[in-house]
């Protein structure tokens, strides 16, 4: 699950998954237009991220890149966290990194300007190395995620000979 991608992030900078290197992170694949799931997932992020402190980056990577451009992900993901990494661009570099995750996202009613994007609404904690440790689904509240997550790297860093945070 992942792999490499090089997208656009929120001011417009192209962004690859190697900038990540070095960094946990939690990736979440949605869309701004969304009216329950995504700020309700983000919300969650947010509350974890700001639990576990700047050990871990929050990232997320639009389903729906025709309208979340990177001046809608900038004015979005400041709702919900100053940490946040929003990812878009074209159409066809967008699908890719998403089948990459195995996302499930679909447009529902096409012919309409406002419409919805089916989705997977899964949570991805990538290792330092960027690579899938886990997947969290929707029914992780915040506290088990912290805990889940904290578990994950006090794990990699025993394996490692390092401290976890």
């Amino acid at each position: 699950v992942g792999g490499p991608f090089s997208l656009l992030d929120q001011s417009g900078k192209v962004v690859s998954n190697s900038d990540f290197f070095g960094k946990w992170s939690l990736i979440y694949i949605g869309y701004t237009h969304c009216p329950e799931d995504c700020p309700r997932q983000l919300e969650k992020i947010a509350s974890v991220v700001h639990q576990l402190g700047k050990s871990i980056v929050p990232i997320f990577i639009t389903a729906d890149p025709e309208r979340d451009n990177t001046v809608q992900l900038k004015h979005y993901l400041r709702e919900f966290h100053p940490g946040f990494v929003g990812l878009t661009g074209k159409p066809s570099d967008v699908r890719p990194v998403l089948w990459k995750f195995r996302a499930f996202f679909r447009k529902t009613d096409e012919d309409r300007s406002d419409y919805l994007v089916e989705h997977s609404s899964n949570v991805y904690l990538m290792n330092t190395k960027m690579e899938c440790i886990k997947v969290f689904g929707p029914e992780y509240h915040d506290k088990a995620l912290v805990d889940a997550i904290t578990k994950e790297m006090t794990k990699a860093a025993a394996m490692e000979g390092t401290q976890a945070l």
